[in-house]
């Protein structure tokens, strides 16, 4: 399968749908923050992209002149948003395996935050954009799957059909101990949960 075809596709099927259904969304949408891959050593999933109509704005000129392509660069490698340079953090040393690195959110639309979303549009994002995650998913198997937060977690529980976890780590707020990363099987896969960056 040519992937890039795939993932223009993607592009295209997530703008009809925008164009469609969530036009009044102006903060728009992003699938894909960096290439796609075979099968990627890590792939990260976060809830749902930030911005506003500016952090569309040229996607959407692309968009509109009828080119789907999709990034050819690594995820978070390069960009100067707030989550990229957490994530470079994150990885610190080894930031080289963003190279390797698929990277997307389980709902394409971007938001201040999830709970700014009104309970009906939330609705019928989450029915368009969870079939395509688990197609994003079984396309390009990945090695390795990072989840950023508890809530993406519990999506993409119910999207896969469950995980079987078994916990690495905690994270100690005073008295309080929370896992802070799991690592989860399913199928041959393996993942973790990061609970904050």
């Amino acid at each position: 399968m040519d992937l890039n075809k795939w993932a223009n596709g993607l592009n295209e099927r997530v703008y009809n749908e925008w164009k469609t259904h969530f036009f009044e969304w102006k903060q728009g949408f992003k699938i894909l923050y960096g290439w796609p891959l075979e099968t990627p050593r890590l792939m990260i999933i976060s809830l749902n992209p930030g911005g506003d109509q500016s952090s569309f704005a040229e996607d959407r000129e692309r968009f509109e002149r009828g080119d789907f392509s999709s990034a050819q660069k690594p995820p978070y490698l390069t960009s100067a948003y707030r989550f990229a340079i957490k994530m470079r953090d994150l990885f610190g040393e080894h930031v080289e395996l963003l190279r390797e690195t698929v990277a997307f959110p389980v709902s394409f639309f971007r938001s201040e935050g999830w709970s700014s979303i009104p309970r009906n549009v939330k609705n019928q994002m989450k029915q368009f954009c969870f079939p395509i995650v688990r197609e994003i998913i079984q396309t390009m198997p990945p090695r390795r799957l990072l989840v950023i937060g508890l809530n993406t977690y519990e999506k993409l529980e119910s999207i896969l059909g469950g995980f079987t976890d078994k916990q690495v780590a905690l994270l100690r707020e005073g008295e309080k101990t929370s896992t802070l990363i799991k690592e989860s099987k399913w199928g041959a896969k393996r993942g973790a949960i990061l609970r904050r960056i």
